[in-house]
């Protein structure tokens, strides 16, 4: 159960910072669709607890015990997940705390300046 957990939390997720980075790298704004699915971190940190309590219960012992690769694995992208936790959370706060204002100028500064190089280049 807790690798369906992660599975399905790191889908959705892996969509949601596809969404982010078309939004940073091509200007479309995919934000509101973006922030609503935001409710999928408070489900990746409700199943990272998920498998914390599997993992040391008496079934993570035996599943230790009689599948040890698997263990170490899902301990390591316990680990993996609470280091890039914070990292990747960074980005977010810095758009959430931008107005609309700012976040629209920035992407229109973007595009003029890449509208004025091309006809400098013709």
């Amino acid at each position: 159960m807790p690798l369906r957990l992660l599975g399905a939390y790191h889908i959705i997720e892996w969509f949601r910072m596809t969404l982010f980075l078309t939004t940073l790298l091509l200007g479309s704004n995919f934000l509101p669709i973006w922030y609503a699915t935001s409710i999928n971190t408070l489900y990746g940190i409700a199943a990272y607890i998920t498998v914390h309590v599997v993992r040391y219960s008496g079934t993570g012992a035996i599943c230790n015990d009689e599948q040890q690769w698997r263990a170490n694995m899902l301990m390591a992208e316990v680990i993996i997940f609470w280091v890039t936790f914070h990292i990747m959370s960074v980005p977010q706060i810095f758009f959430f705390f931008m107005s609309k204002e700012n976040l629209d100028s920035a992407l229109v500064e973007e595009e003029e300046e890449e509208g004025g190089e091309g006809e400098e280049k013709e």
